[in-house]
């Protein structure tokens, strides 16, 4: 498992749970810029069964929906790249100005530009734990999807 992350401090926050959980053996954490990381990792061809991109939110206000949603984009093509033929790509999202037909739309444009096909298995929101209320529209803000790849 390699995990990737700009802030220090989520990276030792991984760094625990991994060793609380037995698994620190089998864990890398890299402190880099996503991006950058991705692009590298692409052209030295590595892949992964599974790539789960969690990032923070790329729209936090409507002013930023544009350049938000190209980064989505970008981050699927990015990661696409890194799976495994038969593997997951997991995107998730917590931009709330960010539908789930938005996100969708400009993920599989990401995964097409990364010349890969992918069926999506699984779109969800937020578990229990984070509950929406009815009239706060912007209280569901957790999205995630679940593709396979080809």
């Amino acid at each position: 498992m390699t995990a990737i992350d700009r802030a220090e401090a989520v990276l030792e926050s991984a760094r625990y749970s991994a060793k609380l959980n037995g698994v620190d053996a089998i864990c890398t954490f890299e402190k880099a810029e996503v991006f950058k990381t991705l692009e590298s990792m692409g052209t030295k061809n590595q892949t992964f069964d599974v790539v789960h991109c969690d990032p923070p939110a790329f729209v936090k206000s409507k002013k930023d929906l544009k350049p938000g949603v190209r980064g989505y984009r970008k981050l699927a093509r990015g990661a696409a790249h890194l799976v495994a033929p038969g593997g997951f790509l997991v995107l998730s999202s917590c931009s709330h100005h960010v539908d789930m037909g938005t996100l969708l739309r400009e993920a599989g444009r990401g995964i097409e530009r990364a010349e890969r096909s992918a069926r999506l298995i699984q779109q969800s929101g937020a578990g229990p734990d984070h509950p929406i209320h009815p009239q706060l529209p912007e209280s569901a803000y957790l999205k995630c999807l679940v593709f396979i790849l080809n």
